[in-house]
């Protein structure tokens, strides 16, 4: 196994990322770091040409390349790379394509007991996989391609299908020993409160779409009151200009000589909430993590809570897979 290393300018702040407990002593980083779909419809080969033929045609327009492709062509090295600037949480999900294959890769160059992987399930997988119509046939595949004999945290990935037997699934799995954590994505309260009301092990992750622009105030209060950590994934609401350029992040970059990117995943520290974050560049990778020197006023925090409008980049507003012609790469 290889030793662990890290970026020669990584900064002591980032050497010494901090930790989260969950509620049964598991420990988990503070931040994570998320592929996204990799190499989307390969194996819906007439869906992956046009898919690809339509990203080449728009980089040629643009003179550059679409970010997917550019993703799919270096997601090994981004990988790489991410482990050595300090990223120790990896999230991951059978939708996802190839991210789990390749996870699994790059974390199998060293000691399992170093990384925290998480991946999900959803109630489209348990249709669209042949022999691998339950839970845990899914768990299985996911932990064949993360090279692993466990997941640090199975996840239910919506709140769509028959939900409640799915995370009755969970719930074995992680008394079997195959997940050391459980949790759901994409709940909003009145969700999880009829999931607290009918479950046996609670939820210890919800992850959900999180960002000054949909700030899930109510959700994240509920989620304190009973022990459960919440994740954000979209954490910078794709950089929208309404937050970028707002008053309040002007000023805030300016006076903390921060980037954006680094006042917003503070905001989600300072809230509690760890952010899942993406990147190909090495630069990026790196200023993501160093947001332990400097900490918000507290005035500073409500002002970017204000920019809230309860927005949603999802179509579906996460509620369920939004790619009907999906079919699974792996």
């Amino acid at each position: 196994m290889k030793e662990l290393s890290t970026c020669s300018k990584q900064t002591e702040c980032q050497l010494k990322m901090e930790e989260v407990i969950l509620c049964n002593g598991i420990r988990m980083p503070c931040i994570a770091f998320g592929t996204g779909v990799v190499k989307r419809f390969y194996r819906n080969k007439a869906m992956y040409i046009k898919d690809t033929m339509v990203a080449l045609l728009r980089s040629v327009k643009h003179r550059k390349m679409v970010r997917f492709l550019k993703n799919d062509m270096t997601i090994q090295k981004t990988l790489d790379t991410a482990i050595q600037c300090g990223y120790r949480m990896f999230d991951s999900g059978r939708l996802y394509g190839h991210s789990e294959k390749f996870i699994g890769e790059a974390v199998g160059k060293y000691n399992r007991e170093d990384f925290f992987i998480i991946t999900k399930v959803s109630d489209v997988d348990l249709i669209r996989y042949p022999n691998a119509a339950t839970v845990h046939d899914n768990l299985s595949i996911s932990l064949k391609f993360l090279n692993t004999d466990y997941a640090d945290a199975y996840l239910l990935h919506f709140p769509s299908g028959d939900w409640v037997s799915m995370y009755k699934e969970i719930e074995k799995e992680y008394k079997a020993g195959k997940v050391r954590a459980l949790g759901v994505c994409n709940f909003d309260a009145d969700e999880m409160e009829s999931l607290l009301e009918i479950c046996e092990i609670k939820p210890m992750i919800c992850q959900v779409e999180l960002h000054p622009l949909n700030t899930k105030r109510e959700l994240r209060k509920l989620c304190s009151d009973n022990g459960i950590v919440v994740m954000s994934h979209t954490p910078t609401a794709h950089m929208s200009n309404r937050v970028t350029e707002s008053e309040i992040m002007t000023g805030l970059t300016k006076k903390y000589d921060k980037s954006a990117a680094q006042i917003i995943y503070r905001w989600h520290y300072q809230n509690s909430v760890i952010p899942i974050v993406s990147s190909i560049s090495e630069e990026h990778l790196q200023e993501n993590l160093d947001i332990f020197d400097f900490s918000l006023m507290d005035d500073e925090m409500e002002r970017l809570e204000e920019l809230n409008t309860n927005y949603s980049f999802d179509k579906n507003n996460n509620k369920t897979n939004d790619c009907p012609g999906f079919v699974y790469n792996l």
